[in-house]
């Protein structure tokens, strides 16, 4: 019987530690990658939940502007913050001073109305523009909602309205 000696120790052993190496690295990289793409969904749901809860605040005011325009939009004060608040008993929108808390724990939408100001051709102006005067049957709607904690993040949309049903 003729032995044949073979130097192959401890080969098979470097090929697993190697193989166990490059599994290692590829299964942390995925994991890294299944971060970071779990980031961006979740922050691009947050800011697609703003999105909508920015126009809902401006559709608030469209409603209470259609209910009266005298009542509920031009008595509003100038640059005070105020937040839309649906009555689940009422079934209905108001707007007010007092925050309701935050939406979903996590959103908080703020409504601020602005004074119009136009000059002798009638187009909107600076209040500082010489010659501006107030408008009284126009507003400037500012929607808001920011999140995460406090405003790390936010989302503003603008808009006049005017008190188009004459009411």
């Amino acid at each position: 019987m003729i032995h044949k000696f073979s130097n192959n120790n401890g080969y098979g052993l470097i090929e697993v530690i190697v193989a166990a190496a490059i599994i290692s690295t590829t299964l942390v990289t995925l994991a890294g990658a299944a971060q970071i793409a779990f980031r961006a969904v979740s922050q691009t749901l947050s800011k697609t939940q703003g999105e909508f809860l920015v126009e809902e605040s401006l559709e608030v005011a469209r409603v209470l502007r259609d209910v009266s325009y005298a009542s509920e939009i031009l008595p509003r004060t100038t640059g005070l913050v105020y937040y839309p608040n649906f009555s689940t008993t009422t079934n209905t929108w108001t707007i007010t001073s007092t925050n309701p808390g935050a939406v979903h724990d996590i959103f908080t939408q703020t409504v601020l109305f602005y004074d119009v100001f136009r000059d002798a051709n009638k187009d909107i102006v600076a209040s500082t523009t010489p010659g501006a005067t107030l408008d009284p049957d126009t507003k400037e709607v500012v929607s808001r909602v920011v999140w995460n904690g406090g405003g790390d993040e936010s989302i503003e949309m603008r808009t006049y309205m005017t008190d188009l049903f004459d009411n």
